[in-house]
């Protein structure tokens, strides 16, 4: 940064309608939490999970992708609830996502 230059604006982070974010529905939405996900995982992880890419659905890949997430990201134990699958609270705040 240059002395007395302008802060840099922050980034706006997009924001998502919660109960668009679940297991079966296919929207916009969806495919925003999809995009946050597979930056958060990186490439390798939304290769392997993720092959199909940000279709908008959520389906078993997007399920994958938020359990990764979920364990990886949030401490969650696998077979816990904390580890299910379904986008909560702390899921969104990891990637950045606001609600409403």
């Amino acid at each position: 940064p240059v002395v007395g230059a302008p802060a840099p604006a922050p980034v706006a982070r997009p924001t998502v309608t919660k109960v668009n974010v679940k297991p079966g529905k296919k929207n916009a939405d969806v495919r925003t939490y999809q995009k946050e996900l597979r930056r958060v995982v990186g490439a390798g992880v939304a290769a392997k999970l993720n092959p199909g890419g940000a279709t908008g659905y959520f389906g078993k890949e997007t399920r994958a992708l938020t359990r990764w997430v979920q364990i990886n990201k949030l401490g969650a134990k696998r077979g816990t609830p904390g580890a299910d699958g379904v986008p909560g609270a702390k899921t969104f705040k990891v990637l950045k996502l606001h609600t409403k």
